[in-house]
């Protein structure tokens, strides 16, 4: 977040997930964003009535507040879980398929090939993310 005024110029860097809420506020006839950023100050673009660009940076600031926040990283864990079955599922398959040629092969299994994968997701054993 960049401010340049007159006198001085301010610069801060925060992580999405600490913004709580980016809202579009109505003061008088001006048009601004507010946000726990700008420590209840309202953010008034331009001459303050420049409504699209208010509007854009609102949905754009929401958009990445859900991609880089704490939504995302939530969203971004349930895709890996996701990810980690499929790559389990997968394996058992392709040591079904081992198993079937080593038997048409007549080759006996050796004594280090598991029988199960021993990883267990948190929802596999019935815990949640939240």
């Amino acid at each position: 977040f960049e401010v340049r005024g007159g006198i001085c110029d301010i610069t801060t860097r925060r992580p999405y997930g600490e913004l709580q809420s980016v809202d579009k506020v109505n003061v008088l006839c001006c048009t601004g964003v507010s946000s726990s950023l700008f420590r209840g100050m309202v953010l008034c673009p331009g001459s303050g009535c420049n409504h699209d660009v208010v509007a854009e940076l609102v949905d754009e600031m929401k958009c990445r507040m859900k991609e880089r926040g704490d939504t995302g990283q939530i969203r971004r864990t349930e895709d890996t879980l996701i990810e980690i079955r499929a790559l389990k599922s997968d394996m058992e398959e392709i040591k079904s398929d081992l198993r079937a040629i080593m038997k048409s092969l007549n080759v006996a299994p050796t004594s280090r090939q598991p029988d199960s994968l021993s990883f267990q997701t948190e929802m596999d054993r019935g815990d949640s993310i939240a």
